[in-house]
């Protein structure tokens, strides 16, 4: 999605690759804190 979007920039118009990019931070950071969350409330091994 994001390398589609590389011509788009150099023509001027970042939209494409910038919405993609900001797609894959918000996922990433969606799946942070879910696994953070999820370990501070399952009983398991600590380290």
């Amino acid at each position: 999605m994001v390398a589609s979007g590389a011509p788009s920039i150099l023509a001027g118009h970042p939209q494409q690759s910038l919405y993609a990019s900001l797609v894959v931070l918000i996922v990433v950071v969606a799946f942070n804190l879910l696994g953070t969350g999820l370990s501070r409330r399952l009983p398991g091994e600590t380290s």
